[in-house]
């Protein structure tokens, strides 16, 4: 929504700016315009914590202290642990395929981590991720808690994302306490 900055300050909504924002937000003139945007409790809070999340699976991954084999297992892991990673079984395949796989399966030479991976694609194992939105304040708190700990631990504050992290920190906000 674009409105001036006279109307703006007249309708008294209470917000406050960033220290880094506040000087031009004061050299604008009253009738220049300014751009907000209106959000409910449930979509600020989605937001903030979308935000804090991704930053800080970023700073963990960027921080080489994660001993995960990828950003994306990294990310979801964390997910796993909010309750966002739902698995539901949906295989179109016929009970004759099925069998004629589960042999050919046994016949390969695998080690059990790819085993236990086709045996999952056999049974049709089908996972799905859901948003930030779908998760409720307390869970994304301990998740957040969790992955801070984990942080701390392999050494975040101490690496090369040190910097990042400590600002990361410093905007987490009164919502997340």
């Amino acid at each position: 929504m674009k409105i001036t900055k006279k109307l703006l300050e007249s309708l008294n909504l209470g917000f406050k700016f960033p220290a880094q924002k506040t000087k031009w937000y004061e050299e604008l003139d009253d009738l220049d315009c300014v751009e907000i945007e209106v959000f409910n409790e449930k979509q600020y809070k989605t937001l903030k914590q979308n935000a804090l999340f991704h930053s800080l699976i970023s700073c963990f991954w960027r921080s080489g202290c994660s001993s995960f084999a990828s950003y994306d297992d990294l990310r979801r892991y964390y997910k796993r642990i909010a309750g966002l990673i739902s698995f539901r079984y949906d295989s179109t395949l016929t009970k004759e395929t099925k069998e004629m796989l589960w042999k050919a399966i046994k016949l390969l030479p695998l080690e059990q981590s790819q085993r236990v991976v086709l045996i999952n694609m056999l049974k049709g194992r089908v996972e799905q991720e859901l948003s930030w939105a779908e998760v409720s304040k307390k869970a994304a708190t301990e998740t957040i808690d969790h992955l801070l700990n984990d942080m701390e631990l392999a050494g975040v504050p101490t690496s090369s994302e040190a910097s990042k992290y400590e600002e990361v920190l410093k905007g987490i906000g009164d919502w997340y306490e």
